[in-house]
Formats: C-alpha cells, sequence, structure tokens
C-alpha cells in the first residue's frame, strides 16, 4: 500500500521500466498519469511512443495575427530549430 508518503508510486517495476527504455532508446517519449487524490491504491497508466519527425515544409504559410488554429511564422520557425538541436540529440524516424 502507498500510505507513507500518501500518493506514493506503488509500482516501482513500471517506473522503472519506463526509465530503462528511454536509455535504451532516446527517441521514446512518456505520459504518466496518476489519480492522486486516491490514498490507496493509486491508480495510473503509463504510455510510450516513439518520437517522429513532424516538421513542417514551409512555416511562411501562417497568417500574421493569429486566428483560431493558425501560427504565426516567427513561432514556427521557434519550434522547428527546437526540434532540429533535438533531433541531433536523438534522431528520429522521418
Amino acid at each position: 500500500l502507498n500510505l507513507d508518503p500518501s500518493g506514493y508510486i506503488h509500482q516501482p517495476v513500471e517506473r522503472l521500466l519506463a526509465q530503462w527504455i528511454q536509455t535504451q532508446d532516446c527517441s521514446f517519449q512518456r505520459i504518466s498519469i496518476h489519480d492522486d487524490l486516491r490514498i490507496f491504491p493509486r491508480q495510473g497508466i503509463t504510455i510510450m511512443q516513439r518520437r517522429v519527425n513532424l516538421d513542417i515544409n514551409d512555416c511562411n504559410t501562417g497568417k500574421i495575427g493569429k486566428q483560431y488554429f493558425d501560427y504565426e511564422p516567427r513561432d514556427c520557425l521557434n519550434v522547428q530549430h527546437a526540434m532540429t538541436q533535438e533531433n541531433k540529440r536523438c534522431p528520429v524516424a522521418s
């Protein structure tokens, strides 16, 4: 049981496996969701997936003064630059 401290993750094997997978292949990303309001047993799920290249071919197609789901070209370029740096550190499939 996870009484001390309250909300303590009671499945260390799940945590270790998720960490081990990422040490073996850095292209995996992890999302963990837990019910922190439950005292015991705490419920949760960990989802892992391999990152893929989501580059945009042309950042100049966004509209200035974005509305709804559009983007500013400058924001697009900043994100693309950050992902280029991340992909150099940990290459992903195209």
